[in-house]
């Protein structure tokens, strides 16, 4: 395209876009940065070690976060007030912080310890269907499994428990 005009009619709209660019970047992260943050570790009572896999909310929203193999979190919460903050996972007990004051642009430190609780499994019923368009006519049982048939050792990992009971 020919260019037109002299270079300082140029840089007449070509200031104003630089500046637009710069300014959005800066603006997107302003807007981010408007939130209450909550931090912290979980860890087992017993071992001292941190906890995956941990849902870490803030009760009465959806706002929520879970730890990572550090056992660390981080939730972001657009909003400000008094909350209680929950700590769950499968395999241990749950523990809950009252009256948690979260403010806009302020950073909160909330440690949880969760102790083992172990799995009780009443009963499993397993049922199965036939394929009506195959045509065979396939025998099938339907049987009642209690908790006398299915011990569940004391497991930190719901899905260790599982493939415990199916190597049987």
């Amino acid at each position: 395209m020919p260019r037109r005009g002299s270079p300082l009619q140029q840089l007449r709209w070509l200031i104003p876009t630089i500046a637009v660019a710069v300014a959005l970047p800066t603006s997107s992260a302003n807007a981010q940065a408007r939130n209450a943050r909550v931090t912290g570790i979980v860890m087992d009572l017993d071992t001292k070690l941190p906890i995956p896999g941990v849902t870490v909310r803030v009760v009465g929203t959806t706002t929520a976060a879970t730890t990572g193999e550090d056992g660390r979190y981080v939730i972001s919460a657009p909003f400000s007030g008094v909350y209680s903050i929950i700590a769950r996972r499968i395999g241990y007990g749950e523990r809950q912080v009252e009256n948690v004051r979260l403010v806009i642009d302020s950073v909160l430190t909330i440690n949880f310890t969760l102790n083992v609780n172990q799995l009780r499994l009443n009963q499993v019923t397993v049922s199965g269907t036939v394929d009506p368009t195959s045509g065979k006519k396939t025998p099938y049982t339907v049987d009642k499994l209690t908790a006398a048939d299915l011990p569940v050792p004391t497991t930190t990992s719901a899905a260790a428990a599982t493939a415990l009971s199916t190597e049987r």
